[in-house]
């Protein structure tokens, strides 16, 4: 602050010297002309090139001065912003600040919440798949026995007596849409209390089906609703016309 102080006197001392030093300019011919000795009335007259050459010299200095005077005024100037630049400044940096605090925090939340993923993906993964497991091997009557989830849920199935793995994009769509539904209603097994018999709501998750897959997931839907109350919702006729005259369906067209 004191060196801005400091510059930004000298800056206005040199700007008033400059201004003198123009004022000074502008009087100098009257002066000359006051402290010239008398001359006769027939000295010569200074000629017209030599009064042009005088002026354009006095105006070239004239020149020079005031853009020396402006200069300085810039500079001012310039000194004058400087403390309302510092203060913009603290403001942005105060800004930064609360932003930085605030994205420590973003960044300490999703911290928390991926270690916490991970301790949900190894306590859960295992279990879905063991259920999900058993439920394909039942729709699927027997052809695949086991269900793998990654540690990002991704899913693979392997056939019975098969080591190798197949990923449900290698699947068939049929075998696919076996699996998504084997692992849906794993969820709901493991997710819903075991207590209290929460409805199941399935809305046209058999469309896909063929013939064969359909009988067979409806099999397995007949069983699980010993132990709860399934709702299928469905846009066609096939599930009706299998389900119909069964023991405990009942069956409304909305």
């Amino acid at each position: 602050a004191r060196r801005r102080q400091t510059a930004l006197g000298d800056a206005r001392q040199q700007a008033r010297e400059a201004a003198l030093y123009r004022d000074a300019l502008r009087a100098q011919l009257t002066e000359q002309e006051l402290s010239a000795p008398a001359v006769s009335v027939s000295a010569p007259l200074p000629s017209g090139a030599e009064l042009s050459a005088e002026l354009a010299r006095v105006q070239t200095m004239l020149t020079q001065e005031r853009t020396r005077f402006d200069t300085l005024t810039g500079r001012i100037r310039a000194l004058d912003r400087s403390s309302d630049l510092e203060a913009q400044l603290a403001q942005k940096q105060e800004q930064l600040q609360t932003m930085q605090g605030e994205y420590d925090a973003i960044a300490l939340a999703m911290d928390a919440l991926s270690q916490a993923n991970t301790v949900l993906q190894n306590r859960f993964s295992p279990a879905l798949g063991a259920r999900a497991a058993e439920i394909f091997s039942h729709i699927t009557g027997g052809r695949y026995d086991r269900v793998l989830l990654s540690r990002d849920f991704s899913l693979s199935a392997e056939p019975a007596g098969d080591p190798v793995g197949r990923s449900v994009r290698l699947l068939s769509q049929g075998a696919a849409d076996q699996l998504y539904l084997a692992v849906r209603l794993a969820i709901c097994d493991m997710v819903l209390p075991a207590d209290r018999r929460v409805p199941l709501i399935l809305d046209d998750a058999l469309v896909t089906f063929d013939d064969e897959r359909l009988h067979a997931a409806l099999d397995y839907l007949l069983e699980e609703s010993q132990r709860r109350q399934i709702l299928l919702f469905t846009c066609q006729k096939r599930e009706m016309d299998y389900l119909q005259g069964k023991e405990n369906v009942i069956v409304t067209e909305l």
